[in-house]
């Protein structure tokens, strides 16, 4: 590697790991997303058959 391409790959290295862990990121919000669903439709269900 010479050194003018070295600075280019290092910044397109960074902008593939910033890419990654936004990624991650993302499915994480979505992982608890769905998890806070997960508990909160049979919680309302519960809530909801309650015996007057």
């Amino acid at each position: 590697m010479t050194a003018y391409t070295k600075p280019i790959f290092y910044k397109s290295l960074n902008v593939a790991i910033i890419a990654a862990m936004m990624g991650c990121l993302v499915w994480n919000i979505v992982g608890i997303v769905l998890s806070a669903i997960a508990i909160v439709i049979p919680a309302k269900a519960i809530l909801s058959k309650k015996p007057e």
